[in-house]
């Protein structure tokens, strides 16, 4: 986090002073089971006399140490603006007591409504309470708030899903996510950091091995599941909208991958609302790539004011949802700036946006159909290493790169150069009629920007396991060679296209490693009667900016000394003799210390990845994580690599686990798990 402050601190106003002066401390939040929560704690030092709302972060992340330094820059900003900011760590975490458990089980749900009353009757707390979080804590703000604990009268939602099949990290379309197996590694080996001595004491050896002996691994659950069953549908609140009684303002950024589920959600509830989609990844707003980054900690703080103090300051009357719209941009991995500029709609897609239809004619995409034709897609397995990251987190060469090179194993449908500017806002959808050679197999659909000398820009992506084409929860076996009718819904996007560019449709039957292949190599037969492209499309000649955001602001950040540089890269590396294709993401987080208690952390992760291009069931993926927590003598190492392959019919885990107290190894195992595989 320091690295991004001084990346971006030409932007940033860094500031220790505020309008209330603030006091610090950790305690711990006793539940009704005897277990204890570790939670950090931001006051006004007036709050026992001057009472304040309070404000949640809750998640598994250790806010002592490994969050630490990003919780310094926000927390602080609330108290100092008037509220209790409460940062808790979940149960079986950081230097809470009890055992990890698995993503947004009911547990987490129960001990979280605790923890809201506890805060809310604490003296310095008005009653009132909110909760903030990105990713998970996007997550189990959503959830909680449909269990409408009392105190709870707003949140704030980064980067979250109300869909846990549909648009998270596991599965795509009913298609296997390679990013199911980076993040289940780094979870499982997260859930097995040790708690801190100096925080819990002589109990902390104990504490540690209960955790390793009983923390779940979360890929065997996640595999088990290949369909929207009970699993998923626990924690997704698009269940029950109706269920979510409290103010919801929702935020994400186009690069992310859960920008989705906002539109949809904020859609589909009906409290008060409001939704903010900039160009950034997976990233609070005030230090997210690409930029421009804006002040969201006072755009939250607004939020807060108006529902936590009931302050009318005419948030909840402005248009419910603001987004960014791109401007053309030339494909490149890395992307700190967009071009482009803010937008207002009260309806999703605006209502300006009107359903354009592109048919098939020859090779290109047409206002109406041209003489029915039929095209063969037969992809090579390693079509789609263009794709760049399922997750851009906005560091590192994440982002996609010209599709030209992923095009080759493509079918490419175009228009003819565009005689004036267009707007796509909203969600693409493509409808194909089709058959496959094979029971199983899985289409992708990429829509580009194609520049004048032919470069192509990714603007948006869909994919789908055929077998899902009908229902994710009860998919069905392809008849071989009989035609269905399906449709591919797009990522949702807000891009403008201008004169002398044209739009580029290409399908293929791959997008690896973005998802696991199929179990065999299927050749689909395209027919292009009732195949239709449809885009929400805004012809616009003005490109006036509608918003105006204050510049970011963060609170002082900790001090903390980096003793190695965080290290992002993608390496890409072909062998033509064996058609061999390798990609490997060097995802190092770098090292520092907290100057204040000389907690070192570290954390260094390897991902690998290759398939040789005519055959599938050569597909492997390797991902390492070392997590080291150390200080003065005590050292502690976690190193989790889990193996990942398939045979026609199951996943195959191999897992190696090794855990050491200094030079003492604590945990050393292999283990071979072997998971049907389910039509995927």
């Amino acid at each position: 986090m320091v690295n991004l402050v001084d990346n971006f601190k030409n932007e940033l106003n860094i500031r220790s002073q505020f309008p209330k002066e603030i006091r610090s401390f950790r305690t711990d939040i006793y539940l009704s089971d005897r277990i204890s929560l570790s939670a950090r704690i931001w006051l006004p030092v007036d709050a026992e006399t001057s009472p304040v709302p309070a404000i949640i972060e809750y998640i598994p992340y250790r806010h002592r140490d490994y969050t630490a330094l990003r919780d310094s820059m926000i927390h602080p900003w609330f108290a100092g603006h008037g509220y209790a900011a409460v940062r808790v760590d979940l149960r079986g975490s950081g230097d809470s007591q009890g055992v990890p458990m698995d993503e947004y089980v009911i547990q987490e749900q129960n001990d979280a409504l605790e923890v809201l009353e506890w805060v809310s009757k604490r003296p310095w707390c008005s009653g009132k309470t909110g909760m903030i979080g990105i990713s998970w804590g996007g997550f189990n703000a959503l959830q909680v708030a449909a269990r409408r604990p009392p105190s709870l009268a707003a949140i704030i939602t980064v980067c979250s899903t109300d869909d846990r099949y549909r648009d998270d990290v596991h599965y795509l379309g009913g298609c296997l996510i390679s990013d199911n197996l980076t993040w289940g590694t780094l979870c499982y080996a997260n859930m097995l950091r040790p708690p801190d001595p100096e925080v819990v004491g002589s109990d902390w050896k104990r504490m540690w091995i209960e955790r390793i002996e009983k923390a779940p691994f979360p890929l065997l659950e996640w595999l088990s599941h290949p369909t929207r069953d009970h699993y998923w549908i626990h924690g997704s609140v698009c269940e029950s909208y109706q269920e979510i009684q409290c103010p919801v303002f929702a935020v994400g950024g186009w690069a992310d991958s859960y920008t989705n589920a906002i539109t949809r959600m904020i859609t589909g509830v009906t409290v008060p609302k409001k939704a903010l989609i900039g160009p950034w990844g997976h990233a609070y707003p005030h230090l997210a790539a690409p930029g421009p980054r804006i002040g969201f900690l006072q755009e939250a703080l607004r939020w807060w004011d108006r529902w936590l103090k009931s302050i009318e300051n005419g948030i909840d009357a402005e248009p419910t949802f603001t987004y960014w719209l791109n401007y053309s941009r030339r494909p490149k991995a890395i992307n700190d700036q967009m071009s482009g500029c803010w937008r207002h709609s009260n309806v999703w897609p605006p209502a300006s946006s009107t359903a354009t239809q592109y048919f098939i004619d020859g090779n290109c995409l047409a206002d109406k159909p041209g003489e029915t034709q039929r095209y063969i897609i037969a992809s090579p397995c390693d079509t789609g290493i263009n794709m760049g990251e399922w997750m851009p987190l906005g560091i590192g060469a994440e982002m996609p790169g010209d599709q030209r090179l992923d095009n080759g194993g493509a079918v490419i449908f175009e228009t003819q150069p565009l005689s004036v500017p267009v707007e796509i806002v909203g969600n693409p959808e493509v409808l194909l009629n089709l058959s496959a050679t094979e029971s199983i197999a899985q289409i992708s659909v990429r829509l580009g920007d194609v520049h004048p000398d032919g470069a192509s820009t990714l603007i948006s992506y869909g994919v789908l396991n055929l077998t899902h084409r009908d229902s994710n929860a009860i998919p069905t076996k392809l008849i071989p060679n009989q035609y269905y009718q399906v449709r591919i819904p797009l990522n949702g996007i807000a891009y403008r296209i201008p004169t002398g560019h044209w739009l580029q449709l290409s399908l293929a039957s791959a997008q690896w490693p973005l998802v696991w292949p199929s179990p065999r190599q299927s050749k689909i037969s395209l027919d292009s009667n009732k195949t239709f492209v449809t885009l929400p499309i805004t012809r616009s000649s003005g490109l006036q900016n509608m918003s105006h955001f204050e510049s970011p602001e963060i609170a002082m950040p900790l001090e903390a000394t980096w003793l190695r540089d965080p290290q992002h890269r993608r390496v890409i590396d072909r062998d033509i003799v064996t058609n061999l294709t390798k990609l490997k993401h060097i995802r190092d987080e770098g090292a520092f210390r907290i100057n204040s208690h000389g907690m070192i952390v570290d954390s260094q992760g390897i991902e690998e990845h290759s398939i040789v291009s005519t055959d599938p069931l050569s597909a492997h993926g390797l991902v390492n994580w070392q997590l080291r927590l150390a200080r003065d003598t005590w050292h502690t190492l976690v190193e989790c690599s889990v193996e990942q392959t398939t045979t026609e019919k199951t996943f195959e885990l191999d897992v190696t686990l090794l855990i050491k107290d200094n030079d003492s190894v604590i945990c050393s195992k292999k283990t071979r798990h072997s998971i049907n595989r389910v039509l995927v």
